[in-house]
């Protein structure tokens, strides 16, 4: 196994700050210019990627934070956020909606979509919707003008 040089293994701690290879890559000190091209290489060189997947099995053994906690985290505050609530008017009583039925409203629907969002990425839930299944063939043609 090839040892790592001192910028690939400063890219390997700048990419645990956030998990963005080009900005890793240019705090380590490569070029910002190719910045995006030299990350994906050095994701694909063997003992870059093993560098940086035992760098984050370390990091999650230190401090116990997993992606299971994080998932099971993303999971309470969706369900905390997304609790419904009576909508109260000005005199303190439940508001209505317009058929005469009681309001309710959220918690707060924001951060509860944004955990449902996150959770749906995590769990691959928007990949069938990114997949395009083009089938045929497009045929070109071209005549003179008549």
């Amino acid at each position: 196994m090839s040892e790592l040089n001192a910028k690939q293994k400063r890219f390997v701690d700048e990419y645990l700050i956030d998990m963005n290879a080009t900005q890793a890559a240019i705090r380590a000190g490569y070029s910002e210019k190719n910045a995006a091209s030299i990350a994906v290489q050095l994701l694909n060189k063997t003992h870059v990627a093993e560098a940086v997947n035992r760098a984050i099995s370390e990091r999650e053994e230190r401090t116990k934070i997993t992606k299971d906690l994080v998932v099971q985290n993303l999971w309470e505050a969706y369900k905390v956020c997304s609790t419904l609530v009576a909508k109260l008017n000005f005199e303190g009583k439940q508001d209505v909606d317009k058929d005469g039925k009681p309001a309710w409203r959220m918690v707060d629907a924001s951060n509860a979509m944004s955990a449902l969002d996150k959770l749906m990425k995590h769990v691959g839930g928007y990949e069938a919707d990114n997949r395009r299944d083009v089938g045929g063939e497009i045929i070109f043609g071209w005549r003179k003008p008549e």
